[in-house]
């Protein structure tokens, strides 16, 4: 490239650009109110505040108006340029009807020749003053445009930016100089607006077209480009404020439909639609008429675009389910791709699900952020843990405002010249398919893409030289022809097996320990709610209640509030959701219980909403002088206090009750504290305590084991110094070891209490500002310690960890995900493997060999990480952004340590931690009948395992869902207490799909099950 030719050139176009105003009319008159009163409103006139909101009428005077002429308006605030997720937001509204927004990425409205009314604009703002205690004048003006000036600044910006980019090839390179400086001496610019100007402008556009436009070339490749903006549902911003974001940002959207008719425009969640549905039903009526015009994509799958790893396996049907049914109910489409471009991370149950729901195709966008490993592919086939495949593909369009590294690709693309050609150059399957997909427009604060985008789509639609072509087109269009051209070269394509690990962002499994919890136990009390009410005759009457719960669930497991990387307002308002789905759920248990049980003063019901059968040991108010029987047996009894008594409830049937009633007995002691020692020991351990109450040694006397290996500590609770270079809230980083502090001050440690069935010690320790409360319950038969944690905690940029030496020789570790498992090694011995410092998983991880293992159950904790005799959990970690107060205060948790012989599954890992996690429903003053003591259903195959029972969504059928936990082919047999009328297995919208054969008597059906796989079941009841 000629440098000093290409600046003339680049200079010319400056001056093009300068002279598309010809003129400027600003505003007459100005009114602005808020809430402190109204105004008269002078230019330069500073007002805001913090979160506030403002209307403003204005008039601007065109005395020489000519409805023949071009006229913009252009409104904008200073000192809010950089970031637009904090600025200032305005609607434009002429008389009732909202036009568009202004943001710091779209000022300029073009103005219909009607709205003016002998030449004078009338209009008014509504504007939305930020999240930041700021103040800002607005400028708004009316502009009038030179039309050609426009056009042809935008075809030497063009063809300038086309040039930058084909220097490489001495032909182009040539071709392209000559024909600019051609065009740049064509133009005449002594004297601007004269008709030798005009003509001059005519005849650049023209060389520039006829020397440069050519037919596409396939060796350029083609971009499938997509309007779009990724509006987050919460973030910097509360939930509110994202309805009037995606309002703002559709109106911008819904206007520029109208200026370029060929713009195709996407948004994916249906939680948004539902609520500009809700709000602002004009605006969703243009909506729905764009779909039908084939111009906007609903497309997406999920109901919103949720964090994949924290959210249980159920929870992701949901977001499959309740969001293809709102597409298809809505809009008549059958969504099929799952769009995720900004999640932390992928689970690898996720291609069986799609599959299973109907969605073939996956995107994303985040792994290129990665702070290690280039991801190695572009499109490829993801394969899941039970071996399914789906097309998958990350968009590579690259950021010219902000690169992470270089790698970085964005979902929120410009268009230019240059991130057209290097996105297609940047490309890693081109022997594989000629297309790369790019989706461009204004993102996270929301916006849209702008008439600048626009321009500059279409001079690339016919082809330019050297340059990829551009069809603006519906992402399901780019992925069919995705697809196609996978799968007619099936052996060039690479094939991704398990997870997509995400290294970056780390701490996010752990940030905002409160909400996780909450999270956790709606989605148990939820299912456990609906296995109740699933076979009841009102079932279907729930679903009206029930379906609400799961949205606002679902909702709040969005990538950046389940999380943790939120405002403060966020999880305000998230505690309330939560606090209202348990009250309603208590509320259905309750009707549930007047409707199917029988009164009885005293007596206590318990329910086991779990598909196996198992021994509950339930907390109830009894006094010294009561026991208890359970179905009429008598049962252990434990006191803990002088009015409450631990009840263990033997063996309860999947799905079924059992009765506690108190009996007289004689006087039984109360437990008091005495002083716990260095050593303690019950019926199945030894332990030994260091002066800080480590585990030195633990000895598992049936299988005649030593836990922990000489000079380790187990349940070992260490705090890291956490201040990640960047992304506080978000990240861990990999240097976080280097500055520890082991807890060490033991306040108290007290033998509370020892028992029929569980011996507690209670130890308090104290770091700095924080006290760190636990019981450590070993509990009877089993080698499990269950450990409770009470922490109020205050010391800021500290990541509290369990750590834990382990005497086995294992090279992986496996860990629980959505219905199934994966294992992941424990060497260092590459980069992929040094990323995974801190892992993410569902219920349990474990670390075992051949003879022995450790594994570890929590309730709500979800980071891990293993090496050589090595078994960690996060406990919990204090970021101050955007969070100042994010795990400040209380968290009260679980956790058990379980020593175990042989593998995890032999050892009933999968089954400790599912009874950890789903507690009973209880309830007081009543009976359960004797045939509800018997389950309602059962499987005869202890590695299926029966997750969901729930009414069918449209008819009085009923659900189930079990998954394959053990990698293992199987054909389960399945009996239920009630005869069966039909039985099917369906997909996970709840469709038929092929009949089951019920046995001769009516209460069994065989289903095969792949390892790993998920199988959903429909049944009627005769």
């Amino acid at each position: 490239m000629n440098e000093a030719s290409f600046k003339r050139i680049n200079r010319i176009a400056e001056v093009l650009q300068e002279h598309i105003i010809t003129k400027r009319y600003p505003f007459t008159t100005a009114t602005l109110s808020g809430a402190d009163g109204e105004r008269t409103y002078h230019a330069g006139d500073y007002f805001g505040g913090e979160n506030a909101n403002y209307d403003m009428t204005m008039t601007v005077s065109v005395p020489d108006f000519d409805p023949a002429n071009q006229y913009v308006l252009t409104v904008g605030t200073r000192g809010y340029n950089d970031d637009n997720s904090r600025n200032p937001q305005i609607k434009l509204f002429i008389g009732t009807e909202l036009v568009q927004a202004f943001d710091v990425n779209h000022h300029d409205c073009p103005l219909d020749a009607a709205w003016f009314a002998d030449g004078v604009l009338t209009f008014r703002l509504q504007i939305y003053a930020g999240r930041d205690d700021k103040k800002f004048p607005l400028d708004a003006v009316v502009n009038l445009i030179d039309p050609q000036t426009r056009t042809t600044y935008f075809d030497f910006m063009t063809y300038l930016g086309c040039w930058k980019n084909v220097t490489a090839e001495q032909n182009l390179d040539n071709r392209y100089r000559a024909a600019l400086e051609e065009a740049a001496n064509r133009l005449d610019l002594r004297d601007i607006g004269s008709k030798a100007y005009q003509a001059s402008l005519t005849a650049a556009s023209q060389i520039l077209h006829d020397q440069l436009d050519e037919a596409p070339d396939p060796k350029n490749g083609t971009i499938y480009a997509i309007g779009h903006t990724h509006i987050d549902m919460a973030w910097l911003w509360p939930i509110e404020q994202t309805v009037e974001k995606a309002n703002r940002s559709f109106a911008t959207v819904l206007n520029l439909m109208k200026q370029y008719p060929e713009f195709q425009f996407m948004h994916s969640s249906p939680q948004l639609y539902k609520w500009i549905k809700e709000k602002y039903p004009s605006q969703y009526a243009a909506i729905k008429a764009a779909v039908k015009a084939g111009r906007w994509h609903p497309e997406g799958a999920m109901w919103i675009e949720p964090d994949t790893n924290l959210p249980s396996g159920e929870s992701l049907v949901r977001q499959l389910m309740y969001g293809k049914r709102f597409f298809k109910r809505e809009f008549d489409i059958d969504s099929k791709v799952l769009w995720l471009p900004d999640v932390f991370g992928y689970s690898a149950a996720l291609p069986q699900l799609m599959k299973k729901a109907g969605v073939d195709y996956f995107m994303t966008t985040k792994l290129a952020w990665n702070d290690t490993n280039i991801f190695p592919d572009t499109s490829f086939y993801w394969q899941g843990i039970d071996g399914t495949q789906v097309v998958a593909h990350i968009i590579n369009t690259i950021s010219e405002f902000w690169s992470l590294n270089e790698w970085y690709s964005t979902y929120s693309g410009l268009v230019t010249p240059n991130v057209l050609k290097k996105t297609w150059d940047k490309y890693r399957q081109k022997d594989v398919s000629d297309s790369v997909l790019v989706a461009y427009g204004w993102g996270d604060g929301g916006g849209g893409p702008t008439p600048e985008m626009m321009e500059y789509l279409n001079r690339f639609q016919h082809g330019i030289a050297g340059m990829p072509r551009v069809r603006q087109a519906g992402v399901r269009e780019y992925f069919d022809h995705l697809a196609g051209t996978m799968a007619a070269n099936r052996d060039a394509v690479p094939v991704w097996m398990g997870e997509l690990y995400f290294e970056f962002h780390r701490g996010t499994y752990t940030s905002q320990a409160h909400s996780k919890h909450a999270n956790r136990a709606l989605e148990t009390q939820l299912q456990s709610t609906e296995k109740l009410l699933a076979t009841t005759p009102s079932a279907g009457a729930h679903r009206e209640v029930l379906g609400p719960i799961w949205e606002r669930a679902l909702l709040n497991q969005f990538h950046d509030v389940l999380p943790g990387s939120s405002i403060p307002q966020v999880y305000q308002q998230t505690d309330q959701d939560y606090a209202t789905a348990f009250r309603q759920l208590h509320d259905l248990q309750a009707e549930y219980a007047k409707g199917q049980l029988t009164p009885a003063p005293g007596a206590t019901t318990v329910y086991n909403p779990l598909g196996q059968t198992r021994s509950m040991a339930v907390e109830l108010p009894l006094t010294p002088e009561q026991g208890a029987t359970v179905n009429g047996q008598p049962v252990a009894t434990q006191q803990l206090s002088a009015t409450t008594a631990l009840v263990q409830v033997p063996q309860v049937a999947p799905f079924a009750f059992a009765t506690i009633t108190p009996v007289k007995q004689a006087a039984v002691a109360v437990p008091a504290a005495k002083p716990l020692g260095q050593t303690y020991e019950t019926a199945e351990l030894k332990v030994k305590f260091d002066a800080a109450y480590n585990i030195t040694s633990l000895y598992d006397k049936q299988a005649q084991r030593e836990v922990v290996p000489a000079g380790g500590l187990l349940n070992q609770l260490v705090v890291y110094q956490d201040l990640p270079t960047e992304y506080d809230a978000w990240n861990v980083d990999s240097t976080y070891h280097a500055k520890s502090w082991p807890v060490t001050t033991v306040v108290s440690a007290t033998i509370e209490g020892q028992g029929a069935l569980r011996d507690t010690l209670h130890i308090v320790r104290r770091f700095e500002h924080s006290t760190i409360d636990t019981r450590l319950h070993f509990i009877h038969g089993t080698t499990q310690i269950q450990i409770d944690c009470d922490l109020d905690w205050h010391d800021d940029h500290t990541f509290l960890r369990c750590e834990n030496a382990v005497a086995v020789n294992a090279t992986e570790a496996s860990y629980d995900i959505q219905f199934g498992n994966l294992t992941r090694p424990v060497n260092k011995n590459t980069s992929w493997e040094q990323a995974k410092f801190e892992v993410p998983a569902q219920k349990w991880a474990d670390l075992s060999d051949n003879g022995y293992g450790l594994s570890i159950l929590t309730d709500a904790k979800y980071g891990y990480d293993a090496g050589y005799q090595h078994l960690g959990v996060s406990l919990h970690r204090c970021p101050t952004f955007p969070d100042p107060q994010a795990d400040t205060g209380h968290d009260r948790f679980t956790y058990t340590l379980f020593p175990h012989a042989g593998g995890w599954r032999e050892a009933g890992t999968m089954q400790a931690a599912l009874a950890l996690n789903t507690p009973a429903v209880v309830w007081s003053d009543v009976a359960a009948p004797a045939q509800r003591t018997e389950a309602w259903v059962s499987v005869a195959q202890p590695n299926i395992i029966i997750d969901t029972i729930k009414p069918a969504e449209d008819d009085a059928a009923i659900i189930l869902r079990a998954y394959e936990y053990a990698n293992a082919q199987t054909t389960a047999t399945i009996t239920f207490q009630q005869a069966l009328a039909s039985a099917d297995l369906c997909n996970l919208l709840e469709q038929p799909e092929s009949a089951l054969t019920i046995s001769p008597d009516g209460h069994t059906v065989t289903v095969p099950f792949g390892g790993f796989a998920v199988q959903t079941i429909r049944v009627t009841l005769k």
